[in-house]
């Protein structure tokens, strides 16, 4: 069991705008618009994919909220397929007779694309982390965040983003939706820490069919922007989750 606070969540999805959005969704939006995040500049913003706007722009909010530099916080990024919509690309064009790949696309297809994308943006050297283990990547990406904190008492952003999937890829992990969220995860402090976070990673679960998407967490980001508790579950393998309670706690 690990006690650590969660000082500041950033999201983008669905009627959502912000973490505080989370469970308030009052608009129906077909398709969601793509936030333009001011750090990244004109020229590389007409050529970074959806996943990776998405990720600066939530990483960005959770690091204004917590009161945090975005040029010195370190960072876990996650996603349980990557950008998928450029897999897709990849995969159709060298299926085909013209195998000839666009250079950018290329270029963003790498798993991590959005860590380097955000540590360009906002010239960030710290460490940076990427997660991938399909539908165990929320869980076992918010496990490292939170292990990187308790091994040496720094803060560390956590950030997921999950994108539709096209094509074939939607039979295994389904069509999906637009998310993403991000979280500032600190060790526990009786002054400034709004919430805490409170971590058993014993339990024992059974298997699921199906991959856990970003918008598993979505809960706890709306909660901790809201200044309410919220107690759930993250998948961290075959048997195995993690338990998290969240707690509201006022600076004194």
């Amino acid at each position: 069991m690990m006690r650590l606070a969660v000082t500041g969540a950033g999201a983008w999805g669905r009627g959502v705008r912000c973490a505080a959005d989370i469970g308030r969704e009052v608009a129906h939006e077909d398709d969601v618009p793509v936030p333009r995040p001011a750090v990244i500049p004109k020229r590389e913003l007409r050529r970074s994919p959806n996943a990776s706007r998405l990720a600066v722009e939530v990483a960005v909010q959770a690091c204004e909220a917590a009161g945090q530099d975005t040029a010195n916080i370190r960072s876990v990024f996650t996603s349980s397929l990557g950008d998928s919509a450029i897999t897709d690309y990849m995969c159709r064009t060298l299926a085909g007779d013209d195998k000839l790949l666009s250079p950018t696309r290329f270029h963003n297809s790498v798993h991590n694309a959005a860590a380097g994308c955000w540590s360009i943006a906002c010239n960030n050297p710290l460490q940076t982390n990427f997660v991938a283990s399909f539908g165990n990547s929320a869980g076992l990406a918010f496990l490292e965040a939170m292990t990187l904190v308790a091994s040496d008492a720094r803060p560390t952003l956590f950030v997921a983003v999950d994108v539709p999937v096209p094509g074939p890829l939607a039979s295994v992990h389904g069509n999906g939706t637009t998310a993403a969220l991000a979280m500032v995860i600190d060790r526990e402090n009786e002054d400034a820490a709004p919430c805490t976070v409170t971590l058993d990673a014993s339990a024992v679960s059974t298997p699921e069919d199906h991959a856990i998407s970003t918008r598993t967490l979505w809960p706890m980001a709306g909660a901790q922007a809201r200044g309410e508790a919220w107690h759930g579950e993250l998948k961290l393998g075959t048997r195995s989750r993690m338990m998290i309670d969240l707690e509201t706690r006022r600076a004194q």
